[in-house]
This record gives structure tokens, sequence and C-alpha cells, in this order.
């Protein structure tokens, strides 16, 4: 099969997360759905990984492709939809988009400096 059919599938895999998200998310909560999400994304991404080094897919490359597929599925079904639902809730219309700026400012500038902490040395010292 060519790359192109396997980026359809895992396409196809991940539109349901979106309905299921839409249709569970009062019945469910909020975080619980992205929890859920995020537990499963990192279990099925440590399955891969596993998987990767001990199992050749190139017989059963439908297996990868399942696989990454369902983190596409989990990764609609929790955070991905949640991220957009959560902060329309949380801050007032008012200052919805200042607090929304602020946010992801706030991400961005953990993201900028997590590397210079002294975190990953040590996650690095204990060979984690």
């Amino acid at each position: 099969m060519e790359i192109s059919q396997f980026n359809i599938y895992i396409a196809l895999m991940a539109l349901p997360g979106y309905l299921l998200s839409f249709l569970l998310v009062d019945y469910l909560g909020r975080k619980f759905i992205q929890i859920f999400g995020f537990v499963c994304m990192g279990i099925l991404y440590v399955l891969l990984g596993v998987l990767l080094e001990v199992y050749d897919f190139k017989d059963t490359t439908w297996l990868a492709v399942i696989l990454y597929g369902a983190t596409f599925f989990f990764s609609n079904f929790g955070p991905n939809t949640t991220t957009f639902i959560l902060p329309s809730e949380t801050f007032p219309t008012e200052i919805r988009a200042r607090c929304a700026g602020i946010s992801a400012a706030a991400g961005k500038f953990g993201n900028l400096f997590f590397p210079f902490s002294p975190l990953p040395s040590f996650l690095q010292l204990i060979s984690f």
C-alpha cells in the first residue's frame, strides 16, 4: 500500500474521536475525557515503541497503522477537543481572548525554558 492510503486510513480513524467526544462530553465530563485521552495515547505510544523494538512491522504494516490511528482517535476524543471547550467555559466572555492568550504564552514560555532547567539533566542522570 502507498503512504497516502495509510494517511487516509489514519485520518478516518481520527474522525470518530471528535464525534464520540461531542456525544459524551456532557455525560462523562471534560476533565475525564481529557485525562482518559492522554492516558490512552500514552499507553498506545509506549506499546508502539516497545513493538517497534521487538517486532518487525514489515509483514504486518496494518497493525502499526491501526495502533497509530488509535492514537489519533484518542487525541481527538480527549485533549484535542477539550482544549477548545475548556477555555470557552472557564474564562468570562469579556476577557476570554486575553486569558486564552496569557495561557498560550505561559505554555510557550515553559516550553522555551524547560530545556534550561535542571530537570532534563536529572532525567538523563537517572537514565529515564
